[in-house]
């Protein structure tokens, strides 16, 4: 009986060291410092994360404004820095829809931006987007329904890690989302065994038709 009573306390005491473990994971909580836009009409997020009591104050795209109609060519570009009320913030992030249906034709993402959000390009107009070494993360459905994205051009040695349906385009015969049949992901000559590694990469299986 004693050795009965003992299992059921090991087993209490396993439970909430699993659960004290979990929100230990979990500890971690984002605060909205401002918001402001720039001149060339990029919305920005100054945030501030604080993980396990270790601060981190960084921006993020939130929203960028379309070019006029008229204009037949237009591109922007991203900056890895910013200035907001004279001091400088790191941008890391491109925010969930940041680009949804955006109409530029050319995006160029810099150097240090780390992680591209759910929807953020989402039926984007654009024909070729630069993406920098710095990107660890690409989320679901980040660049869905781009029908005219013909070229993305990106330079991580690292595949990133990948959402589910990132690159797909809805087939409207067969009802499904499949990997964008004009796409070509351009990566380094060096890098592209890395890419083809899908045991080690598993979710970039689903786009070898569209590597170079």
């Amino acid at each position: 009986m004693k050795n009965k009573k003992y299992f059921v306390v090991i087993i209490v005491i396993l439970s909430l060291l699993l659960v004290l473990v979990a929100c230990q994971d979990k500890n971690s909580t984002t605060a909205l410092i401002a918001q402001f836009v720039t001149d060339n009409g990029i919305s920005y997020e100054i945030l501030e994360t604080t993980t396990d009591g270790n601060k981190e104050v960084y921006a993020k795209v939130s929203s960028v404004e379309n070019p006029n109609n008229s204009q037949a060519v237009s591109d922007i570009t991203i900056p890895s820095k910013i200035i907001y009320q004279e001091n400088e913030y790191s941008v890391l992030s491109i925010g969930s829809l940041a680009f949804s249906k955006a109409k530029y034709s050319i995006i160029r993402i810099n150097e240090g931006i780390e992680t591209i959000e759910s929807f953020a390009f989402q039926r984007a107009e654009s024909n070729v987007i630069y993406l920098p070494s710095t990107i660890t993360y690409i989320g679901e459905y980040a660049f869905v329904d781009c029908l005219s994205l013909s070229i993305i051009h990106l330079e991580a040695s690292i595949p990133p890690e990948l959402g589910d349906y990132a690159f797909m385009a809805y087939q409207k015969t067969t009802k499904k989302y499949t990997p964008s049949p004009i796409l070509k992901i351009m990566v380094r000559e060096e890098d592209i065994s890395s890419y083809q590694d899908i045991n080690k990469y598993p979710n970039w299986e689903s786009y070898q038709g569209n590597l170079r």
